[in-house]
């Protein structure tokens, strides 16, 4: 395969495991060139920063939803306009199982405050001892890491707000009803079950008045997900889960 930049995903509409798979490719191509890690860590340019935090959120959410019955196209646009992507639905669960033709999707992202940092010392191989104890010192420059404590879900809690505030702020936006929001978050340290678990229904029991559809959150780090409906289930967003027979009416 040729060499991929953001123009070949820009404005093309394309099967939506197509899409995931040169995502992919994409990724392994910077991270193999030339200063690859570096790159994606820091984000330097548009290239590094769309990859990570809109194509590979959205490739995420198109194999979730991909299933027999169910096929996704995506068209994905590069610009200022006020959504990421477009994703359309075909299959039995469209035809006969309501799920909807169309669905506009907005990506955004939520990270700890000092995620820019963290990303800086690992490249420069300063040790870290974690992200609550990160601080730039205002003479040098320099990255300073010192030991932090937590008690119980105090941690998680306070990454919990930080999601509950971006999904906020994208709520006040007034996007057309149905859209859906994709919400990639970057944990500052590994969560096990429990803790998972106690950050989405924090963030459930505090979500804002909003008229996405669908709330849908990832993490990259130890890549679980969970989706927040609007009052519906989730059959009547994406289709039955069994095909129906044909109705003789």
């Amino acid at each position: 395969m040729r060499s991929l930049n953001l123009d070949s995903f820009h404005d093309r509409c394309m099967d939506g495991l197509l899409f995931c798979r040169m995502a992919y490719i994409f990724f392994n191509q910077i991270h193999d060139g030339p200063d690859g890690v570096k790159r994606l860590r820091t984000r330097p340019t548009d290239t590094e920063k769309k990859l990570l935090e809109e194509l590979l959120p959205i490739a995420r959410f198109i194999q979730l939803r991909t299933r027999p019955g169910l096929n996704l196209q995506v068209r994905w646009l590069y610009g200022n306009q006020s959504y990421d992507a477009v994703l359309r639905q075909s299959g039995w669960c469209v035809n006969g199982g309501g799920a909807p033709e169309e669905r506009i999707l907005e990506v955004t992202g939520v990270y700890h405050p000092n995620h820019y940092l963290v990303k800086e010392a690992l490249s420069a191989g300063t040790p870290v001892f974690g992200l609550d104890g990160l601080s730039r010192d205002p003479l040098t420059g320099e990255i300073n890491s010192i030991p932090t404590v937590r008690t119980n879900y105090d941690f998680v809690e306070r990454f919990a707000e930080r999601v509950v505030c971006g999904i906020s702020k994208k709520a006040v936006k007034g996007y057309t009803p149905g859209s859906i929001l994709l919400v990639e978050i970057n944990l500052d340290t590994p969560y096990d079950d429990h803790e998972w678990d106690h950050l989405t229904q924090f963030v459930r029991q505090r979500l804002c008045e909003h008229t996405f559809s669908e709330i849908c959150i990832f993490d990259s780090l130890i890549g679980r997900t969970a989706s927040f409906f609007s009052d519906r289930a989730e059959v009547s967003e994406y289709g039955q889960l069994e095909p129906r027979e044909p109705s003789d009416d």
